[in-house]
C-alpha cells in the first residue's frame, strides 16, 4: 500500500523543498522506493535532482496542479510506472486552494516551520487547511506533523518554537537545524545522507524519518 506524504507551508523560505528531498533520501536508504512529485512552480526539488543527475537516488517528477482528480490519477500512474511505495509531494507556497487539493490526497502532511512569527502564522493557516481536508474527507486523514525547521541551536527563538507549536495541537517532530552541509548537499545535487552520511544533518533527517514512520503506523 502506497503512502502519500506532502510537505506544505503557505510561506516560502521555511525549508519545504529541503525537508522533502532529504527525507526522501532517508526513505531510499531504508529499502523504500520513494517518488517525489514536484507541484511547486519554482521546481526547487526538480532542480536539486537534476543537479545530481544519475547519482540522485530516486525519481523527481514536476507536475502542475489542475484538479484533485487529475492530480490523483497522474500520481497513481507515475507511482505505478516507477514502482514507488512512498509518494512525496512538494507543494507550492501561498496558494490555499492548491494546499487543500494536496491535503485531500495525502496520508500525512509535513509542515516545516522556521522560528519566526511569520512562519508561525503561516503554519496556523496550514493546520487550518488540514482540518478542512479532514472534515471534507470525513475522517482523521491527513495526519499533520509540525517540523521545527532551520533552527539555530542555542538561540532564544529555537527554545521558544516548540512551545509555540504545541498550541496547534498536532504532533511535533524532532527539529531540523540550519546547517551548512544541507546547503552544500543541494549544490551537489544529493540528499544530505548521500552527500554527508552520518553527519549531524543526516542524523536529524533520520530522526525525522523515524518520527514520520511512527505516525504512519498509528
Amino acid at each position: 500500500m502506497k503512502t502519500i506524504i506532502s510537505c506544505l507551508n503557505l510561506k516560502g523560505g521555511c525549508g519545504k523543498s529541503s525537508t522533502i528531498v532529504n527525507l526522501g533520501g532517508v526513505f531510499s536508504e531504508n529499502k523504500k522506493k520513494p517518488l517525489l512529485i514536484d507541484l511547486d512552480e519554482q521546481q526547487s526539488s526538480t532542480h536539486w535532482a537534476r543537479q545530481g543527475g544519475d547519482k540522485f537516488p530516486f525519481p523527481v517528477i514536476p507536475l502542475s496542479i489542475e484538479t484533485a482528480g487529475k492530480v490523483k490519477s497522474e500520481i497513481e500512474r507515475l507511482a505505478n510506472e516507477h514502482k514507488a511505495d512512498t509518494i512525496l509531494i512538494d507543494t507550492p507556497p501561498q496558494l490555499e486552494d492548491d494546499a487543500l487539493i494536496t491535503a485531500l490526497l495525502s496520508d500525512i502532511v509535513l509542515i516545516p516551520v522556521s522560528p519566526s512569527p511569520l512562519d508561525l502564522w503561516a503554519a496556523q493557516q496550514a493546520v487550518n487547511t488540514i482540518k478542512d481536508a479532514r472534515e471534507e474527507r470525513g475522517g482523521k486523514l491527513p495526519k499533520a506533523i509540525l517540523i521545527p525547521s532551520r533552527v539555530m541551536n542555542r538561540t532564544t527563538l529555537a527554545k521558544d518554537i516548540k512551545g509555540s507549536l504545541k498550541a496547534f495541537g498536532e504532533p511535533i517532530s524532532p527539529a531540523i537545524s540550519l546547517r551548512v552541509a544541507i546547503a552544500e548537499a543541494a549544490i551537489a545535487g544529493l540528499p544530505i545522507g548521500h552527500y554527508a552520511p552520518n553527519s549531524p544533518g543526516h542524523k536529524e533527517f533520520t530522526n525525522l524519518w523515524k518520527f514520520v514512520n511512527s505516525q504512519i503506523r498509528k
